[in-house]
């Protein structure tokens, strides 16, 4: 199963599994799908690719109705790192791919080859090395 996937059944579930939850324990539940669905990648750059995608979407987080944005644009990068990137409806900004590549170049040597080989070469292709 996609990782987007998972992480989008457990978005949107939120109304339901946490109907009282505050900002902070949206953000939680969230960080957690989030981290739950890189695990084995390194905690600080799951950290910090959390934080990026969230901060650019995270208004979205509070509100019911656009949870499934919320999920789909933290789902595009959680799949990007799990080899299942749609190139086709690549929802990424030029500034987005940029923030790909200086994680990529700073916690390469604690990933996993393919997983850095394939990253580079969407990157490569969109012309931002």
């Amino acid at each position: 199963m996609y990782g987007s996937e998972r992480f989008r059944r457990r978005i949107t579930k939120i109304p339901r599994s946490h109907p009282d939850a505050t900002e902070a324990e949206r953000i939680a539940v969230a960080r957690s799908g989030f981290a739950g669905c890189l695990a084995g990648f390194p905690d600080e750059m799951v950290d910090d690719l959390f934080a990026y995608f969230h901060d650019r979407s995270a208004a979205l987080l509070q509100q019911d109705g656009n949870l499934e944005q919320y999920s789909d644009r933290l789902g595009a990068a959680l799949d990007l790192f799990l080899l299942d990137y749609d190139t086709e409806t690549d929802p990424f900004t030029r500034e987005d791919w940029e923030f790909v590549r200086e994680s990529i170049d700073t916690f390469a040597v604690e990933m996993d080859m393919n997983v850095v080989n394939y990253v580079m070469a969407l990157i490569v292709e969109k012309r931002l090395l």
